[in-house]
């Protein structure tokens, strides 16, 4: 929901400039920012009480960690500090948004890049390649082409604890497109009793439940 809600506030501070509003343009794209930036701090169970303490938090667990560059942050920051110090044109609101809408982006990818342990696909491959006599862990969020119909995103979650599993599981829906699936792996207990069900909760469709050994297969429908 917090990368929605960045797309959407993005779209109206495009829209108020266009408009000639520079000032709610550039409230709409600080909230876009902050939602964007939650969107990432969620994963990692961090939830700041308000929007100030968002940035912050974003630095320090973020950006600090390579996550997303600190270039683009600092872009954006001296954007925010130009435009409130001196310059108040429709064209500097414009580069304003423009350096949210990169920052945005990069976080939107970060996310995509992202496996269900919240590690950076390209920091397993390095450990994988460390490890020359480790065999290869299963890679996440990568289409399934065994689950059937269309590109079935898979994630293992087992390991993951409630309600982070479905968390993620919610957050990576929200990057795919209707009628898609994903392929969720789910520890036995609460994980298989939460998970589907508050799925279900959100109007998606339970297409399937497998038991296997000591963990569960679930696929899930996006159908909204």
């Amino acid at each position: 929901q917090h990368f929605e809600d960045s797309k959407y506030e993005l779209a109206n501070a495009n829209v108020l400039i266009q408009k000639g509003n520079p000032f709610d343009s550039l409230t709409r794209a600080d909230l876009a920012v902050i939602a964007a930036a939650r969107g990432l701090l969620v994963l990692q169970g961090i939830d700041p009480a308000s929007n100030e303490a968002v940035l912050g938090e974003f630095k320090d667990k973020i950006t600090l960690k390579g996550i997303v560059p600190a270039e683009k942050l600092m872009s954006y920051e001296q954007h925010v500090e130009a435009f409130r110090s001196q310059n108040r044109s429709l064209d500097h609101a414009q580069d304003y948004v423009d350096a949210a809408k990169e920052l945005i982006g990069v976080c939107q990818k970060a996310f995509q890049s992202m496996d269900a342990n919240l590690k950076m696909k390209e920091d397993q491959a390095m450990n994988e390649q460390e490890s020359p006599g480790q065999p290869p862990a299963q890679s996440s969020d990568t289409p399934d082409s065994s689950a059937g119909q269309k590109a079935t995103v898979h994630m293992d979650l087992r390991t993951v604890k409630c309600p982070m599993n479905y968390v993620k599981a919610k957050l990576r829906m929200e990057t795919m497109e209707i009628g898609e699936w994903i392929e969720l792996l789910l520890d036995e207990g609460e994980p298989i009793e939460n998970v589907p069900r508050s799925m279900q909760a959100d109007g998606q469709k339970l297409v399937e439940t497998e038991q296997i050994d000591s963990y569960y297969r679930v696929l899930v429908e996006k159908v909204k």
